[in-house]
């Protein structure tokens, strides 16, 4: 086991989005749907093959919620312009998600309870 990489300690984000496929969207919606009311996220993994991350074999490192950015924007290589886009499309899913579970039910967040969230995510992350 190592540490989680992260920009600071020099890891290397690599964009693999040429390995979507529909075994492994099935794969993911299968560890997804295990997480109640997980809708959006990247998940930070560890796996030995490609065959086993399209069987869903895979080692979680951390799961990101929507607030988590596409990290495969930081590749190497990678023009400012493409990682705006990307960054556009992200927040256009979530507003499309947010406003389909809205109209199922889901109260949007009051400032305050953002506020309330934000203040203990920060009391959380402090010193790390």
């Amino acid at each position: 086991m190592v540490s989680i990489g992260n920009h600071c300690l020099g890891t290397t984000f690599l964009n693999e989005n040429h390995l979507i496929n529909e075994k492994l969207s099935t794969a993911f919606d299968q560890i997804s749907k295990q997480i109640p009311d997980f809708y959006f996220g990247r998940f930070d993994l560890r796996c030995n093959s490609i065959q086993d991350l399209e069987l869903g074999k895979v080692m979680i490192m951390e799961v990101n919620g929507c607030g988590a950015e596409p990290a495969h924007i930081y590749q190497p290589g990678s023009s400012l312009y493409e990682g705006i886009n990307v960054l556009i499309t992200h927040w256009r899913n979530l507003y499309q998600i947010s406003k389909e579970n809205h109209e199922r039910g889901v109260a949007y967040l009051t400032l305050r309870e953002g506020r309330q969230i934000y203040k203990h995510f920060k009391s959380l992350t402090s010193g790390a």
